[in-house]
């Protein structure tokens, strides 16, 4: 497999020896509508329960908020906690308790909405050939290719370089992150992988369990969620979190140049 970064001719990585991150709040504001996406890095998920379908306390008490509790509190059952920002309620909701681990939900609707925290990303396509990278956003005239396999090599090296110009702009006075913060102790989480294309609504119907197995790999990973009208672009995306103390600081500039990225080209076919 390969990875195709579609671009113009000019801004070629070979040709300007830079590349551009975004970021995922930059795709919501775009004017470009080949890559818009308004609802970038957030998921509105409604929840239709058909039937009656078991759902474990903690789900039930993500989607209720901990506004209301069946069974008392007596053994800490708590909600499931996601990076970013949730936003979850019931529409219409007819529970009733059938253990210490278990709700029934009868013909309930619930509505859960994530926002990932800001971050940089980069976007790439995985195909097959370099004929099928050109029938991907055709409006431009020129791409560049890698090997799938040097994923890893490319992601690590361009998180490497992230952090060098964050220092760089520091010194003229240029920041990404606020200027109070020690860039000494500023680390960088880096993920990378397949884009998942997901319907807004799902459905669980009898027999058809809500469990944490089901349900959390999509909420987690915001920033790798998309809807399926996405899904011709085969978007494979690095993501690049900065972290300091132990906490997400989000970017105070909505992308970034990297400049002298020598070492990235020579990972390209």
């Amino acid at each position: 497999m390969l990875l195709a970064k579609r671009c113009y001719a000019k801004d070629h990585i070979k040709s300007r020896n830079t590349l551009k991150l975004g970021t995922l709040f930059e795709y919501q504001a775009t004017e470009i509508k080949e890559i818009a996406d308004a609802d970038e890095g957030t998921y509105v998920f409604s929840l239709n329960f058909r039937g009656t379908v078991a759902v474990e306390r903690s789900w039930f008490q993500t989607l209720m908020q901990n506004t209301i509790c069946l069974w008392g509190d007596e053994d800490g059952v708590e909600p499931v906690q996601f990076p970013g920002r949730t936003d979850a309620y019931f529409i219409h909701v007819n529970p009733r308790v059938i253990d210490g681990k278990t709700v029934e939900l009868t013909d309930s609707t619930a509505v859960i909405k994530r926002e990932a925290l800001n971050s940089f990303i980069f976007c790439m396509a995985q195909v097959r050939t370099p004929e099928e990278a050109a029938e991907i956003l055709p409006h431009y005239d020129s791409q560049w290719l890698m090997d799938r396999q040097r994923a890893n090599l490319f992601a690590y090296g361009l998180g490497r370089l992230l952090l060098r110009e964050i220092w760089r702009k520091r010194k003229k006075g240029e920041h990404v992150v606020p200027e109070s913060l020690d860039l000494n102790k500023l680390d960088l989480s880096v993920q990378h992988g397949l884009v998942t294309y997901a319907p807004r609504a799902l459905t669980f119907g009898d027999g058809c369990d809500l469990t944490l197995d089901r349900l959390k790999p999509l909420l987690w990973g915001m920033a790798f969620l998309k809807t399926p009208d996405y899904s011709p672009e085969k978007e494979y995306r690095f993501q690049y979190t900065l972290v300091y103390e132990g906490k997400i600081i989000e970017p105070l500039s909505k992308n970034l140049i990297i400049t002298d990225v020598e070492a990235l080209a020579a990972l390209i076919i």
